[in-house]
C-alpha cells in the first residue's frame, strides 16, 4: 500500500501542465459578471457594478477581503476534443472551421497537451467557456468542446443581484467544499446590509445585529460637484473614523478620526484628495466606521 506522500507525488507528476495556474488573469467582477449574466461576454456596465458593490462590502466589512471568486472554470479557456479527422485537418493546416473561430474569438493560444486530439485553447478575452463552447461543437471534426473545469479551495464568492455571498471554507469542490462561514449582503444604491452571518458553529440562521451605536445617513448632494454633505448621528459620545475610498478601495482622504460628542454631525468632502490634488469624476465610497463596525454610503464625483 502507497503512502499518502508517495500517492501525492504520482498525482503531480502525471497531472497535466495546462490548467487554471495557466488561465488568463482576470478580477473577481469579471467572472461574477460572466456568471450573472450567461453571455459570451459580460455587459461592462454590469462589471462595472459588480466591482463598484464588491468595493463597498470589503470595504465595509474589511475581515473577509482575502475571499475571492473561485470559478469551477477559468473564463477565456476551453478544451476542444477533435475527431480523427479533424485532428488530421488540424496537423495539416487546412481545418479551415476551425481556423475561422479562432480568427473569430482570437487571438488564441493553443496551450500543450498531453492527450491525443485535445486542443486546450486560451483566449486574451475574458469569454464564458460554456458559452463559447457551444460555437465549437457546431463544427464537423469536433467531437466535443467544454470548458476546463477545476476544483475549488472552499472560499468563493457568489452573486444574484443585488444579494452576494461570501463564503469562506476548504476541501476541493469537486469532492464537496467544507464551509466554516456564509455572508449574505444586499447592496442597493451603494449602500452595504449584511442580511446574513452564519457557519458551522451557529446553530441557527438569523440576522446579525449591526451597529446601534452609529448611523451613516445618505451622502447629499449625490452625484455631486464640486461638493457634498456627508451626515451621521452618534447615540454616544465615541471614537470614529470617516473616510473616503475609491472604486478600487484605494483610501483617498481622511476626514475624521477623533473622540466625537453623541447627536447629529455632519462634515463636508469637496472631492480633494489627502494630496491635496482634486479627486477624479467617479464613483467613490465614505465609510464610517465606529465601535469596530463600517458602514459605507456610495457618492458619484462629476466634473
Amino acid at each position: 500500500m502507497k503512502s499518502p506522500i508517495a500517492v501525492f507525488v504520482i498525482l503531480l507528476f502525471v497531472a497535466p501542465s495546462w490548467g487554471y495556474a495557466d488561465s488568463p488573469p482576470y478580477e473577481d467582477e469579471d467572472i461574477l459578471g460572466l456568471e450573472v449574466s450567461g453571455e459570451l461576454l459580460a455587459p461592462s456596465s454590469l462589471v462595472a457594478r459588480i466591482a463598484q458593490d464588491l468595493s463597498a462590502i470589503r470595504l465595509a466589512f474589511p475581515e473577509i477581503s482575502d475571499i475571492h471568486v473561485f470559478p469551477n472554470w477559468p473564463p477565456g479557456y476551453l478544451l476542444v476534443k477533435l475527431t480523427s479527422d479533424g485532428w488530421a485537418d488540424y496537423q495539416a493546416g487546412t481545418f479551415a472551421e476551425l481556423d475561422s473561430l479562432n480568427s473569430e474569438y482570437g487571438p488564441v493560444t493553443i496551450l500543450p497537451s498531453h492527450l491525443e486530439y485535445l486542443l486546450p485553447i486560451e483566449y486574451e478575452v475574458l469569454y464564458h467557456p460554456g458559452v463559447l463552447a457551444g460555437f465549437y461543437e457546431e463544427v464537423d471534426g469536433v467531437y466535443y468542446a467544454e470548458p476546463n473545469y477545476i476544483g475549488g479551495d472552499g472560499s468563493d464568492i457568489s452573486c444574484q443581484l443585488p444579494i452576494y455571498t461570501f463564503k469562506r471554507g476548504w476541501g476541493d469542490c469537486n469532492s464537496g467544499c467544507i464551509y466554516e462561514d456564509y455572508w449574505v449582503f444586499s447592496v442597493i444604491g451603494g449602500s452595504v446590509d449584511l442580511i446574513d452571518h452564519y457557519g458551522s458553529s451557529v446553530s441557527a440562521v438569523g440576522p446579525t445585529p449591526v451597529s446601534i451605536s452609529a448611523t451613516l445617513h445618505e451622502v447629499a448632494p449625490n452625484p455631486f460637484n464640486p461638493s457634498t454633505t456627508i451626515k451621521y448621528h452618534l447615540k454616544r459620545e465615541n471614537w470614529i473614523r470617516l473616510e473616503i475610498y475609491d472604486v478600487r478601495g484605494r483610501p483617498i482622504i481622511e476626514l475624521v478620526n477623533e473622540l466625537s460628542s453623541p447627536g447629529d454631525h455632519e462634515v463636508s468632502w469637496g472631492g480633494i484628495e489627502k494630496s491635496g490634488l482634486p479627486a477624479a469624476s467617479g464613483v467613490y465610497f465614505c465609510r464610517l466606521v465606529v465601535d469596530g463596525v463600517a458602514q459605507v454610503q456610495e457618492m458619484t464625483l462629476l466634473k
